[in-house]
């Protein structure tokens, strides 16, 4: 109450949730239910992301799983949507001035940060999935390098002695 809202996003994975940026620096996963005609209820809080001043917005994972906002520090943020934990020290981005808007790109798993002005450049994240990831997603035992070449030598160590 008595903030105004920078951004209103309804998450795509869960229709009844919404996430709001207001200008008290916090970032709300509001969630409802009209079947039920209850009040909504605020079931996360995200803060770090400063935004007091210049409208801001953030937005969420096509999966649902993460928050990303943009900052009048300069700096983009990004949250664990179940975890509240935040990993913007996970990689490096510092804009000169503020991050004013942040989107996903749905069929690449990339995350685009916007700064204030024309001087301003766009910054593109790419996320590249790891091989033990990519086994996991397809319902592949991974094996990662290491183990697999210490196969290798016991296998031919095992036809060395059987030969």
């Amino acid at each position: 109450e008595d903030d105004p809202i920078s951004s209103i996003i309804v998450d795509p994975q869960q229709q009844n949730k919404l996430i709001v940026h207001s200008k008290d620096n916090c970032i709300r996963i509001i969630e409802y239910e009209m079947e039920r005609r209850k009040e909504p209820k605020i079931r996360h809080r995200f803060f770090g992301a400063k935004n007091k001043s210049i409208n801001i917005r953030s937005c969420i994972s096509p999966d649902g799983t993460f928050i990303a906002s943009g900052s009048e520090s300069g700096t983009p943020f990004v949250w664990n949507v179940l975890t509240t934990e935040l990993h913007s020290d996970d990689y490096e981005c510092k804009f000169m001035d503020t991050v004013c808007d942040v989107d996903w790109n749905k069929k690449y798993n990339m995350l685009a940060c916007s700064g204030f002005g024309h001087q301003y450049p766009i910054m593109v994240y790419v996320y590249t999935k790891s091989r033990k990831e990519i086994d996991f997603s397809l319902g592949r035992n991974y094996i990662d390098e290491e183990e697999h070449l210490e196969q290798e030598e016991q296998m031919k160590k095992e036809m060395a002695v059987n030969s």
